[in-house]
């Protein structure tokens, strides 16, 4: 979704991602401020769901958009920044899991499922915390792919790009966590 500002002078200026991201490098922290507003709910919402645990998702958010900040530099524009700064969470991902695994401290909490998407209107409260217990459970990989595939609505292509996995490798991660996910679920 593009949006338009308004100039001083009237003239319209573009928004877009692209011209945000241009502007950011030119030093304009307002221009960043918005990247960031932009993308922080879809960004959390992805790490909520990889995790498990509100505190962490939200301090690897903050964690990703600094990233994003230090390297805007090495943004080639040759994806979106949305996909951009998703693998960057990605890695912060990985590398606080193998954290958290060198300490033993592997724990998964349940979200509230009240911060579904729309998409699970007319579920019980019971089936969505039976859905989110069923995805947070889901081996890493497939967890990624199914989330950021169904959720993020990135595309195959995008996903693998993030993944750093083929696009088939991808289709086949999807394939695989529905079929688990299916199986968790059934009665």
């Amino acid at each position: 979704m593009e949006a338009a500002a308004v100039r001083m002078d009237g003239a319209a200026i573009s928004t877009s991602d692209d011209a945000l991201v241009a502007a950011s490098r030119a030093g304009d922290h307002g221009a960043y401020r918005e990247l960031y507003e932009r993308h922080v709910g879809r960004l959390y919402a992805f790490l909520l769901r990889m995790t498990g645990d509100r505190e962490l998702a939200g301090g690897l958010v903050q964690d990703s958009f600094v990233k994003a900040w230090e390297r805007l530099n090495q943004f080639g524009g040759h994806s979106r920044f949305a996909t951009w700064l998703t693998s960057i969470a990605i890695n912060e991902f990985r590398m606080a899991r193998r954290a958290r695994e060198r300490r033993d401290l592997h724990r998964v909490d349940c979200p509230d499922p009240t911060a579904l998407e729309a998409r699970a209107a007319g579920c019980t409260r019971e089936e969505l915390m039976d859905l989110e217990r069923a995805i947070v459970g889901l081996p890493a990989r497939a967890r990624m792919v199914l989330v950021l595939a169904t959720l993020g609505d990135f595309r195959h292509g995008e996903i693998a790009e993030m993944m750093g996995i083929s696009p088939g490798t991808c289709k086949a991660q999807l394939h695989r966590a529905r079929k688990l996910l299916q199986r968790r679920l059934a009665p």
